[in-house]
């Protein structure tokens, strides 16, 4: 700050007789590198949380592309077991027209086929749980490379 010595004895008109011009630095003492650091600490700490959860995020994805592909493999061998068994049963029908057959041998048959279409029911309601488990870990890397994207400058 600036100070003056003024005298206003003469009314109106004033006189500057001294003056002293002063001025004092600001010291932080290391405050500023203290909070910039902290802020620092912050921003890795977050950037550590998002790779993190980035690479379980993509840890998730590939373990739900194996269990699809192992899921639609099992799915695709079922099928083969229904052909074969409704081949048989076809066959154990025919043989039974022609009172070759025995009615217990198409009644097992007609079990075991029930089994097989049980069975590719159940696979495709896996594949459809794992679809939909697929979308949301998909969305959840969409969602982290947002953040990335926002926390970079």
């Amino acid at each position: 700050g600036t100070l003056f010595n003024m005298d206003t004895r003469l009314g109106d008109e004033y006189d500057v007789v001294g003056g002293i011009n002063a001025s004092l630095p600001i010291i932080d003492s290391g405050a500023r590198d203290s909070q910039v650091e902290r802020i620092d600490l912050k921003v890795g700490i977050v950037e550590g949380e998002l790779l993190r959860n980035e690479s379980e995020t993509l840890r998730a994805w590939d373990e739900n592309q194996s269990k699809t592909k192992r899921v639609e493999e099992q799915r695709a061998d079922t099928y083969v077991r229904l052909s074969e068994q409704k081949h048989e049963l076809a066959e154990l029908t025919r043989r039974f027209k022609s009172l070759d057959g025995k009615l217990n041998d198409i009644a097992l048959a007609e079990l075991a086929l029930a089994n097989i279409q049980s069975d590719v029911l159940e696979y495709d309601h896996e594949l459809l749980r794992l679809r939909v488990g697929a979308h949301v870990v998909n969305e959840s890397l969409i969602e982290s490379l947002l953040m990335i994207q926002v926390e970079s400058p």
